[in-house]
């Protein structure tokens, strides 16, 4: 149990460190230490709502949040200014120096605080979810559910053999594993193509993997049992070719549906149990960066890139550094965007090898090319939320989007938080909805994450509804997951 007496504690420090490096700076007027002091903020920001409750749910929207902004506020905030060398100069900072950030860190604080106020409201009136048919009838039909994961899987080997033909990956070897890859569409304007409809087949043994996970969880199957067996090999599999594309965030996705499946409907993970798996994530980021810098002849050896720099100098969560390189562009080089990159989505199901002059859907591309000058137009650079919505309208686009970013995933987390416990069809839902945005938004793009949503949530309405009857089969009742 994560007490109130640690997370206060928690917060003192944070509150202390800030006031610490605050009065340093006015004594020394070292705008490193208002850099530090603002990193320090970002997280008592979010942490101190936290003293008015009276329980913490670990596995709210608010702890994702909590861990985009660790990792790209806090802790890289720190690295830039402490560790000089050539990932922070030229890869993080562009030439620019550590001040440069403190801008950025301005806004990134107001959105923050944005962000607490609309997540700290509770709309009273909630949709009754129970209501819904497919919600209702949570009973599932053991040998649909064993049909369906078959043909999943089957499905799945056949899209992935068919990508790995398309993007010509005949064989892989060490230095070839885990590299970014497009196919190239001649005569398009953006002439990358990422083949998502041959992705999102492949990852249809992620789909079995999540349904007969909560099928062995709600009827107690043991995980050292044949069945048991199965699904872990289903949730290894899944995470291949992810690996192959160097997409680290798919790969670490079953890990973090996995947790909250077994969390909500099995028993409450702990804080140590979290903490094991957060150190398991955290080593397959390192490695999947490692094999990515080894194959780009960044480094000669896998061992060269295997630490903080592994997890620090990149530009995943929200980054502090990339979002300091928007705002200071924005209008001077690339204009105002007025919503363009917020509804792009919509021309997204058409495929690029078929309209060559398909506007870019993914706004990484453009930032690769404007704000990096061109070096990763291929892989692409995710604004973030905050620059993004900067980039769309402005300071004012920030101040009311963070707000209704925080207002949303509360109404969400609200809505659904009495049907997790006890009802599988809701939680699946639920999970393909709220990690994407709480834990992906932040530091990537809102077209990116409303397309991986719409496409969880069409795909998983259309399994549960063929598994799903009326008449619940015999199951053990689940254990309550209780806050911690």
């Amino acid at each position: 149990m994560i007490g109130r007496r640690l997370l206060g504690a928690g917060v003192l420090v944070l509150m202390l460190g800030t006031g610490v490096l605050l009065a340093a700076f006015l004594l020394t007027g070292s705008e490193a230490t208002l850099l530090m002091a603002g990193g320090t903020g970002a997280l008592l920001l979010l942490l101190a709502p936290q003293l008015l409750t009276r329980a913490y749910d670990l596995f709210q929207p608010l702890t994702f949040v909590l861990w985009s902004v660790f990792i790209g506020v806090f802790l890289r905030t720190i690295y830039v200014i402490t560790v000089d060398d050539t990932t922070t100069r030229n890869y993080l900072l562009l030439g620019q120096p550590p001040e440069f950030l403190t801008t950025a860190m301005i806004v990134v604080l107001v959105a923050l605080a944005c962000f607490v106020v609309g997540y700290a409201i509770q709309i009273p009136s909630k949709p009754r979810l129970e209501r819904l048919t497919l919600i209702r009838h949570d009973g599932w039909h053991p040998a649909r559910l064993a049909g369906v994961v078959m043909v999943l899987v089957a499905l799945s080997i056949v899209a992935t053999t068919l990508y790995l033909q398309q993007m010509g990956i005949g064989s892989l070897s060490l230095d070839t594993l885990s590299a970014k890859r497009r196919l190239v569409v001649e005569g398009a304007e953006f002439r990358f193509a990422a083949l998502g409809y041959y992705l999102w087949g492949s990852k249809l043994s992620a789909y079995a993997f999540y349904l007969l996970l909560t099928y062995v969880v709600t009827t107690r199957t043991r995980l050292l049992s044949p069945l048991g067996l199965f699904t872990l090999g289903l949730g290894v599999s899944s995470a291949i070719l992810p690996i192959i594309t160097s997409s680290r965030t798919e790969a670490l996705l079953p890990v973090a549906y996995a947790a909250l499946i077994w969390h909500y409907l099995r028993s409450t993970v702990r804080a140590s149990s979290l903490l094991l798996i957060l150190t398991i994530a955290m080593s397959g980021v390192i490695l999947m960066g490692s094999l990515r810098a080894l194959g780009q002849g960044r480094v000669e050896a896998i061992g060269d890139y295997m630490g903080v720099e592994a997890v620090l100098g990149t530009r995943h969560w929200l980054d502090v550094t990339k979002t300091a390189h928007i705002l200071d562009a924005v209008p001077r080089r690339e204009g105002f965007q007025y919503g363009a990159t917020l509804v792009s989505w919509v021309y997204a199901p058409i495929p690029r090898t078929y309209w060559l002059d398909k506007p870019v859907v993914r706004s990484g591309q453009i930032i690769g090319q404007i704000i990096y000058e061109g070096q990763f137009v291929k892989t692409g650079v995710p604004p973030g939320f905050v620059a993004e919505l900067y980039w769309n309208f402005g300071f004012p686009g920030v101040v009311v989007g963070m707000f209704v970013f925080g207002l949303g995933l509360r109404y969400l987390y609200e809505a659904f938080r009495p049907l997790l416990t006890r009802n599988r069809n809701a939680l699946l839902l639920y999970v393909g909805l709220m990690l994407p945005f709480a834990l992906q938004l932040l530091g990537g793009d809102l077209s990116g994450v409303v397309l991986q949503t719409a496409t969880h949530a069409i795909t998983m309405v259309a399994l549960l509804a063929v598994v799903s009857t009326r008449a619940t089969e015999p199951r053990r009742v689940p254990g309550v997951a209780r806050a911690v």
